[in-house]
This record gives structure tokens, sequence and C-alpha cells, in this order.
């Protein structure tokens, strides 16, 4: 290989990945290349250490990388570098080229089909347009189909635990194949795209069984292709003939009943999704709720969990297209226990002026969050309340409801709770607001009403029974109570340097040392710093943390 024209030998998409890190600037010699050899960390996924040896005459002698791939001379990270070490040779000065129509004409036909088998090869989007340009003819689904999945499987492999840095390089294939999925759709294959989407879907989830995902690249080709399962209702498209419809309706709901899916709610809900908006008629909307029916058992999910919830919404959607008002409304009401489904209940109600009936779907959904139970019960329904008294108009019921909210620790209701109330009987609320916040657990909102009210002597108060607080509550504090506060800090971080053991907590002791400088107790500090150096002398650690501190407090303000 030779560093002048090493590119010829490359894979082009490799090569054009270490061209990107290179003018990233991912690549930071460790080594200067004053010799043959030099050696450089790249950072990918990870670090990566690279190293290059190259002849005088320009001949890589070797090259090696700690990165997992293996499918061809070089990789990325090693491209990269040989880019960078080429800055010291010269490169090959860059030809004139002919016109490419010139170059194709002159070009015997057995040597240009030879050209096109080749980039055939590489690329199956590319083989289907020739073909299709020359004969007329697609290659056969399952053919493309068949072709795809041997592309994802040859990447990830059939065995074996897929560490976290071996993720990319193992998808590559999929993404290769994802490209083809958009480019199917964007040709309007329906039929090609959808299978091709339930192909890289299937391999991706078997995949994820065996892989770090840590970084989540996995999930997110398998969400990018759930996503593009919308083209199937382009609007801007031509509407698909009878026959293709139909296929893409059975195929959209078999690939929700796929068995690697199973557990998966959010990678099976979009193939129904997609495929209630094709049932369009009777038959197919009876052959969409066998297959709902049984998902669930399939997927081992409760019937009242999130797939039920989930599959409840659609059904009620196709009862609100095709159906009678009145049933899909009665189907609403008969399904309350979904979160999402009385929500969509009380939306449809306000948005019909029918604000009683909203009112009181949400007061129920207070209720049933209560008697489940379940920690703040009834929270949500109360800011749906609360929202539905601002469309109704009923400023009583905004008050007590953003008054529950308040008292239940959202400061975000104090100020639309304030310019709802009169000025005469504010007094009043206020104070029987801060009687019940007083010594509930919502501190935070009672600390940020006094704050917005000015209270100072209040907030200092409850700074002083709350002294965990004081790293939130000291700019609202200082100057008035400085002594105080600084005395406060002072007190917390001699007991939190008591209990701490290890450099961790030395660095959470000194930032609170600077919290207390911040809040201009520079004195105190210094006098603190030393009182623990003394106090903890077998504590070499700390000692370090506690010297950086004492020389940041030396330096001129």
């Amino acid at each position: 290989m030779d560093l002048n024209t090493f590119e010829s030998e490359v894979d082009p998409v490799i090569l054009a990945r270490g061209r990107e890190y290179l003018q990233a600037g991912r690549v930071r010699l460790v080594t200067a290349p004053r010799s043959g050899a030099c050696r450089a960390v790249v950072q990918g996924t990870q670090h990566y250490t690279v190293t290059v040896n190259v002849a005088p005459d320009g001949t890589v002698v070797s090259t090696a990388c700690d990165c997992p791939y293996d499918d061809g001379p070089v990789c990325k990270h090693v491209v990269a570098v040989l880019l960078q070490r080429r800055g010291g040779v010269p490169p090959l000065a860059n030809p004139v080229l002919p016109p490419l129509s010139d170059v194709v004409q002159d070009e015997s036909a057995q040597r240009l089909a030879s050209l096109l088998l080749d980039l055939a090869a590489e690329s199956p989007t590319l083989a289907d347009r020739i073909r299709t340009e020359l004969t007329g003819q697609h290659e056969p689904v399952a053919a493309r189909v068949e072709g795809a999945r041997r592309r994802i499987q040859e990447a990830t492999g059939h065995a074996g635990f897929l560490d976290y840095g071996a993720v990319s390089a193992a998808i590559e294939g999929a993404a290769d194949v994802s490209q083809q999925a958009e480019a199917a759709w964007d040709d309007r294959q329906v039929m090609l795209a959808i299978a091709l989407e339930r192909c890289l879907v299937h391999e991706l989830a078997a995949t994820m069984e065996r892989a770090d995902d840590s970084d989540g690249e996995i999930a997110a080709l398998i969400d990018e292709s759930l996503l593009r399962l919308s083209c199937v209702q382009d609007m801007d498209a031509p509407p698909l003939d009878a026959e293709d419809e139909e296929a893409a309706f059975l195929s959209l709901l078999d690939a929700a009943k796929d068995p690697v899916l199973a557990g998966w709610p959010d990678w099976q809900l979009p193939w129904l999704r997609e495929a209630a908006a094709l049932a369009t008629t009777p038959q197919r909307r009876e052959q969409w709720e066998t297959h709902a029916t049984a998902l669930a058992p399939l997927s081992g999910a409760a019937a009242d969990g999130y797939l039920g919830q989930e599959l409840t919404l659609l059904r009620y959607g196709m009862l609100a297209d095709y159906g009678q008002p009145a049933q899909a409304e009665a189907y609403l009401r008969d399904h309350l226990n979904f979160p999402n489904v009385r929500q969509m209940a009380i939306r449809e109600a306000a948005t019909h002026g029918q604000f009683d009936e909203a009112i009181q779907l949400a007061r129920d959904g207070i209720e049933q969050e209560r008697t489940r139970g379940l920690p703040g019960a009834g929270t949500h329904w109360k800011q749906v309340l609360y929202e539905v008294a601002v469309t109704a108009d009923r400023p009583a019921l905004q008050r007590e409801i953003a008054l529950e909210l308040v008292t239940g620790g959202d400061f975000s209701y104090y100020g639309p709770l304030k310019d709802a109330t009169n000025a005469t009987v504010w007094p009043e609320i206020y104070h029987t607001l801060l009687t019940k916040l007083e010594n509930s657990r919502h501190g935070s909102a009672y600390s940020q009403i006094l704050i917005a009210e000015g209270e100072a002597e209040r907030l200092w108060i409850y700074c002083q029974a709350h002294p965990h607080e004081v790293d939130t509550l000291y700019p609202h504090l200082v100057p008035r109570f400085r002594t105080g506060v600084v005395a406060i800090m002072g007190a917390r971080i001699e007991a939190e340097a008591e209990r701490a053991a290890n450099r961790d907590y030395y660095q959470r002791v000194c930032a609170h040392i600077h919290q207390m400088v911040k809040a201009g107790g520079t004195d105190e500090a210094r006098v603190l710093v030393s009182r623990l150096k003394a106090r903890y002398p077998r504590k070499p650690a700390f000692q370090d943390e506690l010297g950086r501190v004492e020389r940041r407090l030396a330096q001129p303000s």
C-alpha cells in the first residue's frame, strides 16, 4: 500500500468516514512522525489508538488500530491518520479530468457493462434501478428483502454478544438497508418499503437482545424505520391501487405479531396504527380487531396497561371515522379507566362546549386516583380541570383548583391564583396558604412564595429551620443575614467533612466552601479551611482538595 495512492485499496465508505474524522479534528498525534512510525489517538465511539509505519518512499509498512473493524485492509481511524500523515508526503497532483460523457462514449460496451455490474453489486438500490431502466421490471421483493437480511446479518454476526464499542460497526449493514427502505418510499414502491422495514426492525430487535446499545444506536434505527411507516398514507403521492392497499394492510397487521417484538409495545403499535388507517372496510376492521385482540396475550401485557390503552384509542379512532358518533362516544365513556382515554373524553367535551361534563370527568379522574391510593392523587387531573376552568371562563373554579395545586406544592399556579383573586380577599387567602405550606412537605413552594413576595424575615426563619436549603436561598438572604447564612454554611460543611471518606465527598465539601465564598464569607472560608486541614492530617486526598481551595482563596479577588 502506498501513502500517495492508498485510497484505491480502501472501501469508499470507510475512506469517506476517515476524511470526516480528520476534518472534524478527531485525530491527535501522540508521537510526531519524525521517523517512519507514528502513533495517534482517534476519537470515535471511544478513543482508539492507531499506529502507522511509513517508509521514506511512501510505502505503508504497517498499520494497527484497537477498534473491532476487520472487514477491510484498514479502518476509518487508520484512514484518518494516513491522510494526516500524508501532510509530509507530496500528494499526487490533481489531473485535469475529461468530461464524463467523453469517457463513456470512448469506452467499449463490454467495459461499461462490467462497470455497471460492479456498481450494482455494491448497491441493491442502484441494481434495481438499472434493471428497471433496461427491462421495465423491478427485482422481486422477496429477493430484495433476502439480500437485505443477509447484509444485516453479515455485519451483526449470527452469535456472540456485541460490546458497546462494536455496535457502530455491526449495524453498518442495517444502516444501508435503512437507506434502501427510504429510497423505496421515495420511489413509491410501498410493498418493497414495508417489506424492507419489517426485515430491518426484525433483525435489529433480535440484535438488541445480545448487544450493549448504551448509545441507543440500534433503537434509533428501529425508531427511524417505524416513523417512515407513515409514508403509507402520503397525501402528496398517488393513492395505492386496491390490490396493493390490501397487501399493505395485511403486511402491516402481520408485522405487529412478530414474536421478536413481544414486550416492546412501542415497536408493535406503529404497525397496527398504520393498518388502522387502511381499515376502510368492515372486513378489514374485523381482521384488525382479531390481530389487536391477540396482541396483548402474545406480548405478556396486562389488558389495562399501556398497550391496552393505546389499542383502545385506535379502536375509538376507527369508530369515530367509520361508525356512528353515538357509538364512538359510548365506547369512549366505557373506557375512562385509561388516563389517555379520559383525557380525550374531556377534550372532546370541552371542544363541543360541554364544560359541565368536562369538569365532571376531570373531578371523577381525581377521585379515581384517590381511590387507587396513588401518590400525589389527582394532581394531573387537577391541572386538566384548571385548564377546562380557564377555557370555560369559570374564575371561581380557577381559584379553587389553583389554590389546591399551590397547596400541593406546585408554585407555577401561584401567580395565576393571585391574579384571579380579588385584592380585598387576597390577604386572607395568602395567610391561609402560607399556614398550610409552612409545616408541610412542600417547603420549596413555601420558600418560592416568600421570595416572590420579598418576605426576607420569614425566609430567614425558614432557612434556619431547613439549613440544607441554604445554597438555594442565600442569594435572597444576603446581605441582610450574611453573618447568619455563612454560619449555617460553615456548620453544614464541618458536619459533611466529618462524614466524608473519599475524594468525591471531599470535592463536594470543597464545593460548598466555594459557595460560602459566593455568599460573602471569604474570610470565614479561609479560617474554616485552616481548621479542616489541622483536623484531618491523615486524609491526604482531603488535604489535596483543601490545598486547592486555599490557593484559590489566596489569589487577589
